[in-house]
C-alpha cells in the first residue's frame, strides 16, 4: 500500500503534539462515507492511524484541541 502521508507531513503532526493534544479529521477519497475523527494527547495513536488507515488521495485536517473547546462553550 502507498503511503498517504510522507514522512515530513508525519513529522509535523508529531512535532504540533508535543505543544497540545489534537483533533485529526481523515476525509476519505471516493470512500462514499463521512470523515473519520480521532483526538490524541500523543502522536502514537494519531500517527499510526494515519500511516495504515489513509490512502493516496484522503484529505487529511488537524486543529490543536485547546483552540476547538474554550471553557465559556462547554456544556457543563
Amino acid at each position: 500500500m502507498a503511503v498517504a502521508l510522507g514522512p515530513e507531513k508525519l513529522d509535523t503532526i508529531r512535532a504540533a503534539f508535543e505543544n497540545a493534544a489534537l483533533i485529526v479529521e481523515h476525509r476519505h477519497y471516493r470512500g462514499g462515507h463521512s470523515p473519520d475523527h480521532c483526538s490524541s494527547t500523543t502522536s502514537n495513536r494519531s500517527t499510526e492511524y494515519l500511516r495504515t488507515k489513509a490512502k493516496p488521495g484522503d484529505s487529511i485536517w488537524c486543529w490543536r484541541l485547546e483552540d476547538h473547546t474554550p471553557s465559556d462553550n462547554a456544556l457543563t
